[in-house]
């Protein structure tokens, strides 16, 4: 029994690029985010970068410098999130769409709840002339994988190539009164001609008083669309998208209890 199973662990290994996982932590910890990670399924010495910064993009630049700096069989970074939860699958799941720049769906924490991911909107440019943005709308029962022109970077994985050959540090950056860092991101990649997909069936909740989903937008939405006579939404223009402005086995359960308590450090771990 337990060949077989060590049998199909190499044959997955070798199947699959190798994936290191990044962390943007936050001061203070979501219990559920600790409990949630230690369910994703993930090959056994996967890298874990964990880093603290005041400032997004720069936890997260100095997550890119870091999963640079492994081997270059990790072929995938993916960014996790501490204020998030996360299908069991989200690694296998994202891997099996073979795509440069692929992300999980997650909604914004405040109502009304819309889906991080979005079109260009080009009938209303930033003063400095560039598209702002339109949320995509998601439908109960669409699990489709999309393409977008821009994503939420709280469950996104990029391949080893976009970082260290296609987009030059800084990969991340404020975008002064319009862009978070994601989506400052998001147009390097379309200068780039990086395509950017979201698989709208791997979804993922957003943690506020309670966790965000599809069903709280989209009950949301049919809540508003009811008070305004018919419809719900305006131009669908973003002005900052920006989620930090939003008002196992033993070896595993050691691991839990250490984040819980302590928790804060930086560095690499494998779990």
């Amino acid at each position: 029994m337990g060949d077989a199973r060590a049998k199909r662990a190499i044959k997955y290994r070798m199947s699959q690029p190798l994936v290191a996982i990044g962390i943007c932590m936050e001061k203070y910890h979501e219990p559920e985010f600790f409990s949630n990670f230690y369910s994703i399924r993930k090959v056994k010495g996967t890298p874990v970068i964990r880093v603290i910064e005041a400032r997004t993009d720069q936890a997260r630049n100095k997550i890119v410098r870091e999963f640079l700096e492994l081997p270059d069989e990790f072929e995938r970074l993916l960014f996790l999130d501490s204020d998030q939860v996360f299908p069991p699958d989200i690694i296998g799941r994202l891997l099996t769409h073979h795509k440069l720049v692929v992300g999980g769906l997650y909604f914004h924490r405040q109502s009304p709840f819309q889906p991080h991911v979005y079109k260009w909107n080009y009938k209303h440019p930033t003063p400095e002339g560039d598209p702002t943005l339109t949320h995509i709308s998601v439908s109960r029962g669409d699990r489709r994988l999309i393409q977008c022109d821009a994503i939420g970077t709280g469950a996104l994985m990029v391949a080893r190539e976009v970082f260290s050959d296609i987009i030059k540090e800084p990969w991340f950056q404020y975008g002064g009164q319009w862009d978070s860092e994601d989506i400052t991101f998001c147009r390097k990649l379309a200068k780039a001609q990086v395509p950017i997909y979201c698989d709208l069936g791997c979804e993922c909740g957003h943690i506020s008083r309670f966790i965000v989903g599809r069903e709280t937008y989209l009950q949301e939405r049919e809540r508003m669309m009811k008070e305004s006579g018919g419809t719900a939404d305006s131009d669908g223009r973003v002005a900052v998208v920006a989620d930090g402005s939003e008002d196992g086995d033993e070896g595993e359960a050691e691991a839990q209890e250490e984040c819980a308590e302590g928790g804060a450090e930086e560095g690499v771990l494998s779990v």
